[in-house]
């Protein structure tokens, strides 16, 4: 899988300042205060259009439950802090903490442990249906503390050194902001109105892998500063095969994969990486989890 480009997923068009179906960006290019998963009620909210993230997620649990099982839970202090990025709302929302939950729980029968507190972080945007989720959580009764914390996770969202285990699913393709540009028609990137980069001219994809390395630095830069020595991370994004063009990166079946974090250790963050403070963040690649120093 090729990184630099993961596709964004802010469609229809772009037009500062106007209303219509599209994206509303009213002459700021950052996202964060405009999007959002569809919410509320109805057939067309997101809770109700996500059956494939669902499914990408039971494929990758063997994976994560693998890597789970390196956490040295007796190291927690008897309290294990959990942090869904990107969290959106809905029962995947819950299925995906309660799968981790369960595993937690697993794990301490296995080795003769007594289960920590368990603190449960759940993140995305401000306009993330934040009451949704919370109201579903109270009618569930979950057996652990819950907390919003709304904000972009491509800057600080922990104080340092708290989290023990952090997890995305299919929330690491949007991107902080609209590449710089491509909404000003004089620009030699301009997407004609557009902000999805599928069909688009090379240079425009360009714009975007740059975007996207840009985010994803940040991403692991503040993830490293936060997670707990021995933590553990998972990620699972959309991306493409090698071969494939960023313009023509989406077929009528999406990609999903795993980020391969073997390869964008070697390209993008070799250098963040190194800089980490913490004595280890153990970050799933696909088969078996990575050990960063």
């Amino acid at each position: 899988m090729e990184i630099g480009s993961l596709p964004s997923m802010a469609k229809g068009e772009f037009k500062s300042g106007s209303s219509n179906n599209g994206l509303v960006v009213n002459g700021e290019n950052n996202l964060s205060k405009v999007l959002h998963m569809s919410s509320g009620g109805g057939e067309s909210i997101y809770a109700q259009n996500s059956s494939t993230q669902s499914s990408v997620f039971k494929s990758m649990q063997p994976t994560f439950h693998r890597l789970i099982q390196s956490l040295p839970v007796q190291n927690t202090g008897g309290l294990l802090r959990i942090a869904d990025l990107g969290c959106a709302s809905g029962m995947n929302t819950v299925s995906e903490v309660d799968f981790v939950v369960t595993t937690i729980k697993k794990l301490c029968s296995k080795r003769g442990l007594s289960v920590p507190q368990l603190q449960v972080f759940f993140n995305d945007l401000p306009c993330n249906d934040f009451n949704g989720l919370f109201m579903l959580l109270s009618s569930l009764k979950p057996d652990y503390m819950a907390a919003g914390v709304p904000g972009s996770f491509y800057q600080a969202l922990f104080p340092d050194g708290t989290i023990n285990i952090c997890f995305s699913i299919m929330a690491l393709h949007w991107l902080s902001q609209v590449p710089e540009g491509v909404g000003n028609e004089g620009s030699c990137v301009y997407n004609r109105g557009k902000v999805w980069i599928n069909g688009g001219r090379a240079e425009v994809a360009r714009a975007y892998a740059e975007q996207s390395q840009k985010d994803l630095r940040e991403f692991f830069r503040w993830r490293g500063e936060e997670m707990a020595s021995g933590g553990v991370m998972f990620i699972c994004a959309m991306g493409r095969p090698n071969g494939v063009s960023a313009e023509q990166q989406v077929t009528s079946e999406v990609n999903t994969v795993d980020l391969t974090l073997k390869q964008l250790g070697t390209t993008l963050f070799q250098k963040e990486l190194s800089r980490l403070r913490r004595e280890t963040v153990s970050i799933c690649h696909g088969i078996s989890p990575m050990r960063m120093k």
